[in-house]
């Protein structure tokens, strides 16, 4: 038994990673894995798992709406809009995502784009304070143009 140890040991400080051939993760759990290394600003490992939750499902809304996040932040703005949109369509509930939809258009610049968004998100939930907030911003630079 000691001996198959330190094979063992030798195997494993020899290789520079480990394959692993099933994934025994649920989509949900690569979801909070990944929220959880995007709250540390890790976002290279939270996209990855974000994108492991898709590939276990694909109609995971939630994980097309916090990659959508990440690509925000970087700046990535169009994949940023595919994945909001994406999300949307799996979720129709999800309002933020059309906020989100919005901001980010308004942040392209693309303010017809994003009043769209932003006013169809308001049809649903009229009085949400943020939304309001986004249409506020993108009409003060809409006049502006």
């Amino acid at each position: 038994m000691k001996k198959l140890f330190i094979v063992f040991g030798f195997l494993i400080s020899s290789c520079s990673y480990i394959v692993v051939l099933h994934d025994p993760l649920s989509a949900k759990e690569h979801v909070e894995l990944g929220y959880s290394y995007e709250s540390q600003k890790d976002y290279k490992d939270a996209i990855y798992q974000y994108k492991m939750a898709i590939r276990k499902n694909n109609h995971y809304a939630l994980a097309y709406y916090n990659l959508g996040n990440i690509y925000f932040t970087q700046h990535h703005y169009k994949k940023a809009i595919e994945c909001y949109k994406k999300s949307y369509a799996l979720d129709p509930k999800n309002t933020d995502a059309l906020n989100n939809i919005a901001y980010t258009y308004y942040k392209l610049g693309k303010y017809d784009k994003a009043k769209f968004f932003i006013l169809k998100a308001l049809k649903q939930k009229p009085k949400n304070t943020l939304y309001l907030n986004t249409l506020d911003s993108i009409e003060k630079k809409y006049s502006n143009h």
